[in-house]
């Protein structure tokens, strides 16, 4: 199973001391750089960073296709809900775990199966 997560979920999972349970839900998590850079860099110090920077069944991949990510910005999405869904696109994953109202429009308007944290 391929699943794609954003910046919340995981955020809000560490929070609980939960954030295993992705791991024992769905084996490996692929996020974009921009969630990286958003829970571990930014987030340096805060619920999740250290454990999504340790997990090794989280794994970083980037999205190839930039321009779309471009337009996913332009409508309004942030760099990390438009990275997830455009990398779930391609990996053709069977689930995004994407909490923001919009962006989950976004991803049912593309075809993507979605479920939030509470999922």
């Amino acid at each position: 199973m391929i699943v794609v997560s954003n910046s919340s979920p995981l955020i809000a999972l560490s929070i609980v001391n939960s954030l295993d349970l992705l791991h024992a839900l769905y084996g490996t998590i692929y996020i974009p750089e921009a969630v990286f850079h958003e829970v571990v860099i930014r987030g340096a110090g805060r619920p999740g960073a250290t454990a999504v920077m340790k997990s090794p069944w989280i794994v970083q991949q980037a999205p190839a296709n930039q321009q779309t990510v471009a337009q996913l910005l332009s409508a309004g999405l942030d760099q990390g809900e438009s990275e997830a869904i455009v990398l779930a696109s391609e990996l053709s994953a069977n689930l995004l775990i994407l909490d923001e109202r919009d962006a989950r429009a976004v991803a049912r308007q593309r075809g993507l199966a979605i479920t939030g944290t509470l999922g």
